[in-house]
């Protein structure tokens, strides 16, 4: 689902009937080494607090980068803290294959580049995702928005399969806003409805990534 501030008044927007949407199944044909900015242009700044998630494939070969304003708390699967890192630096996975997560400390500043990358990656697809996607445009108007995409990883209808939603933006202005899914849209039995962003709530439940994910199987079965 997505939330966000839209003329001024504060709504939530809830993507239900995900399976309704078209499943997106591809070949990504070049490597995606850093994911940021170059997705969503460097108008869509992430706001502080914002929990980021990687997924390391090769341990052996492959390290998390950083690159924005302040630094980012790193912590291994099993949560155990790694380290901060600052603009620039990088990571060795200790844990070994698995996602580490990354919390960033600063709120980014429109026009500055920010974002992760997987450095020895050899293969295809994206590596970055989130729960729950923060940014702050710092404003409502064209010049803020964003056409960027987000590729939710959804059921595929059976045990071990697996499809892609891709959310395409068309020149999204939202100021403030949060993008996230679930199957049920806005906490409660309000249907699907789009509602006031005040007294109402949603709860994150796949991850969101920038680009279509490495890990997913693409796997669906036929209605």
């Amino acid at each position: 689902m997505k939330k966000g501030s839209f003329n001024n008044t504060s709504y939530v927007a809830s993507l239900v009937h995900l399976c309704s949407l078209v499943l997106l199944v591809c070949v990504w044909s070049s490597s995606v080494f850093a994911e940021g900015t170059n997705e969503l242009n460097t108008t869509q700044a992430l706001r502080g607090g914002t929990e980021l998630y990687v997924d390391i494939l090769d341990a052996n070969a492959e390290s998390i980068q950083w690159t924005g304003v302040g630094t980012v708390d790193v912590s291994a699967p099993d949560g155990t803290a790694m380290g901060t890192l600052s603009s620039g630096q990088s990571i060795a996975p200790s844990q070994g294959n698995g996602v580490y997560k990354l919390v960033v400390n600063s709120s980014q500043v429109v026009g500055n580049v920010w974002d992760i990358a997987v450095l020895g990656q050899s293969t295809s697809g994206g590596r970055v995702f989130s729960y729950n996607w923060q940014f702050n445009a710092g404003a409502f108007s064209s010049d803020r928005a964003t056409y960027g995409s987000f590729y939710a990883i959804v059921p595929g209808g059976a045990s071990g399969t697996d499809a892609v939603v891709e959310l395409r933006l068309d020149g999204l202005a939202g100021y403030v806003y949060d993008v996230n899914a679930n199957r049920i849209g806005v906490d409660g039995d309000l249907g699907g409805r789009s509602v006031s962003e005040w007294g109402n709530s949603v709860t994150p439940e796949f991850a969101i990534y920038l680009n279509p994910p490495s890990v997913a199987n693409y796997g669906r079965v036929n209605p």
